[in-house]
């Protein structure tokens, strides 16, 4: 009898933790689909494709875009595609899982695009980038990957955007605590009122 209640307890015990897992899961998907809304925000700030002027320690000038930014905020959307893709590829919730997927296909449909830009897929579905290819692409593909209304980028934040809100719905529905409890907002409104 002992032994059935003591598995009977581990059982219990998994199933919290997985729950709670499930709830941070959560929780990391919506902060990684808020990062990439940001790095798709940088890239489509027109002022990051204007040409800029330096001059050099002898005094020369060159006009040229700041490639060295445009490749940091490229850098950071594929990062925080990524960051997204993993997260998001275990999540519990339906509505997560299937904007990851459609962002995993229109990436793998817009492969040959992505590549013209220095940006390739890999198996895992994750994305990789090459900065010297990145830095020689012509700018016009760029702003056609990341600052075009309906280009690539708008396309993969209206998914990420869709991953907040199921995401962030998941979170206000209500979940179980690591103590067993449940627990929502719609719980601790009713208890404000009892």
């Amino acid at each position: 009898m002992k032994a059935y209640y003591s598995s009977d307890a581990s059982s219990s015990s998994d199933t919290t933790s997985s729950l709670v897992s499930s709830s941070n899961n959560n929780y990391v998907s919506l902060n990684n689909a808020k990062s990439l809304n940001d790095a798709i925000d940088t890239l489509s700030d027109d002022s990051l494709y204007e040409k800029v002027t330096t001059k050099d320690s002898d005094g020369n000038t060159t006009t040229d875009y700041d490639w060295d930014s445009l490749y940091s905020a490229a850098e950071d959307f594929v990062d925080s595609y990524n960051d997204l893709v993993s997260s998001g590829g275990n999540s519990s919730v339906s509505g997560v899982l299937v904007n990851v997927s459609s962002m995993t296909n229109y990436s793998s449909a817009s492969k040959s695009v992505l590549a013209s830009v220095g940006i390739s897929i890999n198996s895992d579905n994750t994305l990789s980038i090459n900065e010297t290819k990145f830095k020689t692409a012509d700018i016009s593909d760029i702003k056609s990957v990341f600052n075009s209304a309906g280009g690539y980028a708008s396309m993969i934040s209206s998914n990420a955007s869709m991953v907040e809100y199921y995401a962030q719905s998941a979170i206000s529905s209500g979940s179980y605590t690591s103590s067993g409890s449940y627990s929502s907002s719609y719980s601790s409104t009713y208890s404000s009122y009892a």
